[in-house]
C-alpha cells in the first residue's frame, strides 16, 4: 500500500462538501419548502440525543417531563412549528453536515427584514458530541452565511460558548475582537421583531443593557426559560479562557442564554482547521477536487 502522502488543500466552505482530519464531512443546504418532515425527524433525533440535559429545578419551572439530568428533547412538529415560522416576511434555512451516511450537526437560521435591510438568526445549532471542537459549528454557520443574501448581521442565543464562538467566526472576525456595540445598540429592537417567538419574548439582561445588574457579572444574556443544565457550557468556556481569550459576556443565570448580535464585515477570517487537509490518501483527495470541481 502507498504511504500517505502531504498535501494542503483548503476547500471553499461554499461548496457541498469539505474534509475533517477524520474523513469525508459534507454540508448541504435547505431553504423554505425544500426543508422536509424528514430532515426535521433526523434533525430532531440529533438534537435529543446530543444538545444537552435538563438543570436543577427546571421540573419546577418548566414541567415534570424536564427532570434535572434528563435529556431535552424535542419532536420534528415542535421543531416545524417553533423553528420554522411561517411568515411572509420570514427565510427559514436548514444546514446538515454528515459523516459518510451519519448525521453529525446541523444549523437553523431564519432570515427578516429590519430597517430595510437582511438580519440573519441562529435558531438552533447542534454537533453531535464526539465531533465537538473541531470547527465543524464554524463550518455549519458558514454554510449558513454563504446563502446569497447581503445581512447586516446574525445574532445568536446560545448556552454554550463554544456556539458564541462559531458565529463570531462565521459571520464577524472571532471572539477575540468581537464589538458588542451592534448587540447593546440594535439587539433588543431587532428581537422585538423577529418572526421566531422565542427570540420575540426573550427578555435581554445584563450590564451592556443597563438593566442594573452592573455588580452580577451578567454582560449580556436573554432571559428564555430555558433551564438547561450548564455544566458543560461552563467547561467550554474555561477551554475558551485556557486559549488566551478574553469571555465578553460574563456570566449565565439559570434560564438564560448568552447574546450577541455580530456585524458582517467586508471581510470574514479564514476557514477552521478542520477544513484544511494536511495528510491524506490519493484517493481521499481525488473524491474532494471532484466533488468541489
Amino acid at each position: 500500500m502507498d504511504n500517505p502522502i502531504t498535501i494542503p488543500v483548503l476547500l471553499d466552505l461554499t461548496q457541498a462538501a469539505s474534509v475533517t482530519s477524520y474523513g469525508i464531512f459534507s454540508l448541504s443546504r435547505f431553504e423554505g419548502s425544500s426543508i422536509t418532515d424528514t430532515l426535521l425527524e433526523a434533525a430532531a433525533e440529533l438534537f435529543s440525543n446530543h444538545y444537552g440535559i435538563w438543570g436543577q429545578g427546571a421540573a419546577s419551572k418548566v414541567g415534570p417531563f424536564a427532570k434535572a439530568g434528563w435529556r431535552v428533547k424535542i419532536s420534528a412538529a415542535r421543531l416545524r412549528a417553533e423553528y420554522l415560522p411561517q411568515s411572509e416576511n420570514a427565510q427559514n434555512v436548514y444546514v446538515k453536515a454528515m459523516m459518510g451516511e451519519t448525521l453529525v450537526g446541523h444549523a437553523f437560521a431564519t432570515r427578516w427584514e429590519y430597517e430595510g435591510r437582511t438580519v440573519c438568526w441562529i435558531t438552533q445549532l447542534v454537533v453531535a458530541t464526539p465531533h465537538r471542537s473541531k470547527g465543524n459549528a464554524t463550518q455549519l454557520l458558514f454554510k449558513v452565511r454563504n446563502s446569497g443574501y447581503l445581512d447586516l448581521g446574525c445574532g445568536i442565543l446560545s448556552s454554550h460558548p463554544f456556539a458564541i464562538k462559531a458565529a463570531t467566526r462565521a459571520f464577524g472576525v472571532g471572539l477575540t475582537k468581537a464589538d458588542l456595540s451592534m448587540t447593546r445598540e440594535h439587539a433588543r429592537s431587532i428581537m422585538s421583531c423577529c418572526p421566531v417567538g422565542y427570540i420575540r419574548e426573550a427578555k435581554c439582561k445584563g450590564s451592556l443593557f443597563e438593566d442594573g445588574q452592573t455588580n452580577s457579572g451578567v454582560v449580556s444574556c436573554a432571559n428564555t426559560g430555558f433551564y438547561v443544565d450548564h455544566t458543560e457550557p461552563l467547561e467550554a468556556l474555561e477551554i475558551i479562557k485556557r486559549e488566551g481569550i478574553s469571555w465578553p459576556l460574563g456570566t449565565l443565570p439559570d434560564g438564560c442564554e448568552f447574546l450577541i448580535f455580530v456585524k458582517i464585515g467586508s471581510s470574514i477570517i479564514s476557514p477552521p482547521r478542520s477544513a484544511t487537509v494536511m495528510e491524506t490518501r490519493n484517493c481521499q483527495i481525488d473524491k474532494v477536487l471532484s466533488s468541489n470541481a
